[in-house]
């Protein structure tokens, strides 16, 4: 880790590096941008302990850095799409490393790329200030496609919206959301339903909207939307096998948008898969970082 000849000396841009006080994470976290609520260690009891890591510009500006260091001496860095100048983030990895006594850090869908870690990418839908501007990004073509797929369910079926709060969803519709997610992908090559992502995830969920046909659970949709936060973070999405054709969850997950769009949600964070849903939504393409970084050296 070192600078370019070329490159400002480290000092003249970083002031102060430092860990908060215990009393102050919590404040602190929430200057976040986006919330971190996707590093996800951070959020959940008895995932363990974590600390927040402030780095002070010269300029006064500060980032804020959510970190874990796990029992096997892991530190975990709650970097989700967020950028820090590398220098900075050199920087910062240093200070945890003397003062953690750490040499390994993973990346989680950060914006700085590193060599030798993983690249991927990520997906990001922009929301406007109404449901109407948002359809204004579709051809005529593709709006009058949508309402007719609308009247076709709605003369085949009695449909039925629910919007779901966190005390309302019931462990049942997240086990159907997991079957469905294996019959569809198969468990071997579903995150999804892997013990250590199940129940983490799911404890971070706030919203769900689910489709009923005639009374019978038809597709569902789940996110997690942190208090006072302009940013939702889809989760995930299913529909049961036998209303494909009436593309149920597209219906859903176009709904959901309208109803985020009402409570002044600015952007929804959709996730690394890519899926034609998000590109048909015209959700933005990040390329973001990941895996495990090793320094050269331990104190």
């Amino acid at each position: 880790m070192s600078n370019n000849d070329d490159e400002l000396p480290l000092s003249e841009l970083l002031r102060d590096i430092a860990i908060v006080e215990e009393s102050e994470k919590y404040k602190k976290i929430q200057c976040v941008n986006p919330n971190i609520i996707q590093n996800r260690f951070d959020l959940w009891e008895g995932s363990g302990h974590f600390q927040v890591l402030q780095i002070t510009y010269q300029s006064n500006e500060r980032k804020y850095i959510a970190f874990r260091v796990d029992n096997n001496g892991i530190c975990h860095l709650g970097l989700y799409m967020m950028e820090i100048e590398k220098r900075v983030l050199d920087a910062a990895i240093i200070f945890l490393n003397q003062v953690m006594n750490v040499f390994r850090f993973t990346f989680g869908q950060s914006l700085n790329i590193y060599p030798k870690l993983c690249k991927t990418t990520h997906w990001l839908l922009e929301l406007p200030n109404s449901y109407e501007e948002f359809l204004q990004r579709f051809s005529r073509k593709t709006r009058y496609n949508r309402r007719r797929e609308v009247r076709q369910l709605n003369e085949d079926y009695c449909c039925e919206i629910k919007h779901l709060e966190k005390e309302e969803i019931s462990t049942e519709l997240i086990g159907r959301l997991i079957e469905r997610k294996s019959e569809q992908y198969g468990v071997e090559n579903n995150v999804i339903l892997t013990a250590s992502w199940v129940l983490p995830v799911y404890s971070s969920i706030s919203d769900a909207w689910v489709m009923y046909l005639n009374g019978k659970l038809a597709a569902m949709t789940f996110y997690s939307i942190m208090p006072n936060s302009s940013d939702a973070y889809f989760v995930s999405i299913a529909y049961e096998a036998e209303y494909k054709k009436y593309f149920v969850g597209n219906m859903l997950f176009y709904h959901s948008i309208r109803e985020l769009i009402a409570k002044k949600i600015k952007r929804i964070y959709t996730g690394e898969a890519e899926s034609d849903y998000k590109k048909n939504a015209h959700c933005i393409k990040n390329e973001t970082c990941g895996g495990v970084l090793f320094l050269h050296y331990q104190n």
